[in-house]
């Protein structure tokens, strides 16, 4: 028979050891993790700036040559906001700041970003209302959706807010916000982006079936394809911001939400240069075309085209000329 001592004892051997495991793996040292969060969030800045610069000459062509309307506005919000985000996620981490100081820049980041997914998603949806006709059946879902999603998403935010704990940070041995406390209702504001995008990826699905089969246009087919990957990243990086804040340390749970956000703006913006593009080479179309009177493309009231598809001036800018 065993000695109940050495049983007690081999007990808690295995114990320490599992938590000198779990140590090793998951609690890392606070240093570490403020220079894994600097790495991550200077990175994701870069690769926003290079992408930006790597696309300018498209937002000259597609963008500001054209006419404003609201869908300029939302492709000027979409793209322009994360630089606002990130810079505020930069400067939490290189400022010393005062709990109190860093309570506001928690709030102001976790709301820029709640602003930004929502155009994003927003641009995502009147995509999909293009491509459906402005079908009224999924006009109601997506809208549904949309608005189950914000109002999911800003209460689960509002209580993750009041949920952060912060304490006064030592300025000689690093600066930013010194964190002791956050629950993990930012799960369930990923939770709802993530049907948000499923839902459309199936509608575009759907739509893509039969879309493509009578369209033999390499443009739509080349939309369909580079969207579909697009929303497969996206899809991606939320699953992540679902699952690491379960298993990360504290400080570093967010650390993933600045690259989604970034994506978010990336890849939307980028369908958005795609359906231009697409319509800039119709447009030349049609000039060259123009003594036929019909083919003219009134940009600036509601119109019909041969499929009798009707598109407003706002779900014209995401309209593919196939759509129309």
């Amino acid at each position: 028979m065993l000695d109940p001592y050495l049983d007690d004892r081999l007990l808690s051997n295995v114990v320490d050891a599992a938590h000198s495991l779990h140590s090793r793996t998951l609690n890392i040292s606070l240093g570490e993790q403020i220079v894994f969060k600097h790495a991550v969030v200077i990175s994701t800045f870069t690769f926003l700036i290079y992408d930006y610069f790597c696309t300018l000459d498209r937002e000259v062509a597609f963008v500001w040559s054209r006419p404003r309307t609201f869908g300029t506005y939302l492709f000027v919000l979409n793209r322009y906001l994360p630089f606002i985000d990130l810079t505020l996620s930069i400067s939490a981490l290189e400022v010393f700041l005062s709990p109190e100081g860093c309570s506001r820049h928690y709030a102001a980041i976790a709301w820029l970003n709640i602003l930004g997914v929502t155009i994003s998603q927003a641009i995502l949806y009147l995509r999909t209302i293009a491509i459906w006709e402005r079908n009224r059946w999924i006009m109601i879902l997506l809208g549904t959706t949309f608005v189950t999603m914000l109002a999911t998403a800003i209460t689960a935010t509002k209580l993750m807010l009041n949920s952060v704990q912060l304490k006064p940070a030592n300025p000689n041995f690093f600066f930013g916000c010194d964190l002791i406390h956050m629950d993990l209702y930012i799960i369930v504001s990923f939770g709802v982006i993530l049907v948000s995008e499923t839902t459309v990826v199936l509608l575009t699905l759907i739509r893509a079936l039969k879309h493509l089969r009578r369209s033999s246009s390499s443009w739509v087919h080349q939309l369909y394809k580079r969207g579909f990957l697009f929303y497969i990243y996206l899809l991606a990086v939320t699953m992540l911001n679902i699952m690491f804040p379960i298993f990360a340390p504290l400080i570093v749970r967010t650390v993933f939400t600045d690259i989604q956000r970034v994506l978010h703006s990336i890849l939307c913006t980028r369908v958005i240069f795609i359906i231009m593009s697409l319509q800039n080479e119709q447009e030349r179309a049609e000039v060259a075309n123009s003594c036929n009177d019909s083919l003219v493309y009134s940009r600036s009231r509601m119109t019909m085209d041969e499929d009798g598809m009707i598109l407003t001036n706002v779900l014209d800018t995401f309209a593919t000329p196939d759509d129309r």
